[in-house]
């Protein structure tokens, strides 16, 4: 398989291609993805999937400028590979985008079936993330994998949470009450290849079928890692520290990845201590 990816030096980007030696990759990087469309075009041209996991951080405080630079970088990456596919003569067969479980509203129990978008920052950058895949060509399959809270050593939240860990000290954030609907770096990149290889099209949620809530999560944490104190900071410290973007670690939906279930996909560490341990327990 030949795969066209944007977002190549990214935390998940560096962690499929490592894993994925049976994959020919061509990488898009920024000169490509923002400079002459032709050039886009040629990168694309011949490839039998493209993979878009670019987008400026979202994990930073969402000033007016930090809110315009999150749509801007999604928005605008997903407009230009959706132009040069469309401008191609023969088409790759799947189109897979990035997104986020964001989308979905912090009340009830949300899988592929819900279409209506929850409240909010967050809920608005999806939307926008993923319109312009309406466009696509309709030979191409665009799929849209809602990526939930990522467990990995390299990057993501873990990897935030473990520097505080040397202190021996983790909080729970807010009330502790909200979902954590995460996966490990090993399935997130296994699910994305068993999407290359089924080649289908419409939404993943890409996250654990048994999500935990925060205080859970943490508590499991401070055991793996023997950390002896355990504290909370209150939403409205949260959002004195963070801000409006204090609800990416006070809130949280519940979501579940029905369709790589439906599909046969199997998880390798679909239980929060199985994952945790795996990743890191000390000896």
């Amino acid at each position: 398989m030949i795969a066209a990816i944007a977002g190549s030096n990214g935390f998940l980007g560096k962690a499929l291609i490592e894993r994925s030696p049976d994959i020919e990759w061509r990488i898009i990087n920024r000169e490509i993805l923002y400079g002459e469309k032709g050039m886009l075009k040629e990168r694309i041209r011949g490839a039998d999937a493209v993979i878009n996991l670019a987008g400026s951080p979202i994990s930073k405080r969402w000033t007016k400028k930090n809110r315009r630079e999150i749509i801007k970088s999604r928005l605008e990456v997903n407009t230009h590979i959706v132009e040069a596919i469309n401008g191609l003569a023969i088409k790759p067969s799947l189109f897979i985008t990035a997104s986020a479980i964001g989308f979905y509203d912090i009340k009830g129990v949300h899988d592929e079936t819900d279409f209506i978008a929850g409240k909010g920052f967050l809920a608005e950058t999806v939307k926008l993330w993923e319109r312009p895949l309406d466009q696509l060509d309709g030979s191409v399959n665009a799929v849209r994998a809602r990526i939930g809270i990522v467990l990995g050593m390299e990057g993501g939240a873990l990897n935030k949470l473990l520097k505080l860990a040397r202190f021996k000290i983790l909080p729970i954030m807010g009330s502790g009450r909200q979902i954590s609907s995460f996966i490990h770096i090993e399935d997130l990149v296994g699910a994305i290849r068993f999407i290359l290889q089924k080649k289908p099209g419409g939404v993943y949620n890409l996250c654990t079928p048994f999500p935990v809530d925060n205080a859970t999560f943490t508590r499991i944490l401070t055991k793996k890692r023997r950390i002896p104190f355990v504290f909370r900071i209150p939403t409205p410290v949260l959002k004195l520290m963070l801000g409006s973007s204090h609800v990416l670690v006070s809130e949280g939906p519940h979501v579940l990845p029905a369709r790589l279930i439906q599909e046969g996909f199997n998880f390798r560490y679909p239980g929060v201590e199985d994952a945790i341990q795996n990743l890191v327990e000390e000896p």
